[in-house]
């Protein structure tokens, strides 16, 4: 007779995940609402259960004081028990930590070692361990070390290191040939659903920055970056922001103020602070 363990092991991490899925919901309002204290009980109860990547939300709540006191020490403990289960970005977190000396006493050597080891097998790993080394944000910087990293998981095929090198060569690059290079990569990162690359792109084609100004274009990539990503957790609030202002100016897009609204209003409940002060604007300028 076979063996019912794996099937019961399989079951709870299925009840941990639907817990976990509750608490994101909860916490950002995408069921119409929003309760951060009860979405950290939620992720607190997935956590330990032995829910590896919720440890990382909920050292982020300890982290940032949201839906619970703010205890940095306890956000490190966090994200150092979601490491230990073998958590990239929980790990990453981690890194920042002994880099900044957040929560625990500053070891940056130990940060960047660790951020090392983990990009040999995780592409976000390696985009942060670049970032850091390009910037110089809490280590020595190298951007010549940066760039490689960047380029080897570009060649590798990572879309988002396509994205990552874009900015970079957009920025930096003093030549024609690294513009039109930047641009090549951000439309592929673009067509491959990176949120970041699509929101550079439409604002290229707004500019007429390295490709042939159309207003059209940049709305139809901002909608694709709206539909790539959710505001307020990984920075796509320049999405709906930019893609409100197209509304509201009725460039590239029929002028309307309810769909600049919505878009607001929508990225306001997912919990970004700049659609929130937008919006109040927005909503005193109409009351005028």
């Amino acid at each position: 007779m076979a063996s019912t363990k794996p099937h019961c092991a399989e079951a709870e991490e299925a009840r941990l995940e639907r817990l976990h899925g509750r608490a994101y919901a909860l916490f950002y309002g995408h069921a119409g609402r929003r309760d951060r204290r009860r979405a950290v009980r939620l992720y607190r109860a997935a956590a330990e259960g032995g829910l590896a990547h919720t440890w990382r939300n909920l050292g982020l709540c300890f982290e940032y004081g949201d839906g619970v006191r703010k205890d940095l020490r306890r956000a490190f403990a966090c994200y150092m028990r979601g490491a230990e289960l073998g958590d990239s970005p929980a790990k990453r977190c981690v890194a920042a930590c002994l880099i900044s000396g957040s929560g625990v006493k500053r070891d940056a050597d130990a940060g960047l070692a660790l951020l090392a080891r983990d990009a040999r097998r995780d592409v976000d790993s390696r985009r942060e361990l670049a970032r850091r080394l390009l910037e110089g944000d809490g280590v020595e910087q190298d951007t010549a070390r940066g760039l490689r990293l960047l380029r080897r998981g570009a060649a590798a095929g990572h879309a988002a290191c396509w994205s990552d090198l874009a900015v970079q060569l957009h920025d930096h690059g003093r030549s024609p040939r690294a513009r039109q290079e930047a641009t090549e990569l951000c439309k592929r990162a673009a067509r491959a659903g990176v949120a970041q690359a699509c929101v550079n792109l439409a604002r290229a084609y707004s500019s007429g920055d390295g490709v042939r100004q159309n207003e059209r274009a940049a709305v139809a990539w901002l909608k694709r970056a709206v539909e790539c990503d959710a505001p307020g957790e990984f920075g796509c609030d320049d999405a709906y922001l930019l893609l409100a202002q197209h509304h509201l100016a009725g460039r590239g897009v029929r002028k309307s103020l309810r769909a600049a609204e919505r878009l607001l209003e929508f990225a306001a409940r997912c919990g970004s602070e700049r659609a929130r002060r937008r919006l109040r604007a927005l909503r005193r300028g109409l009351r005028r």
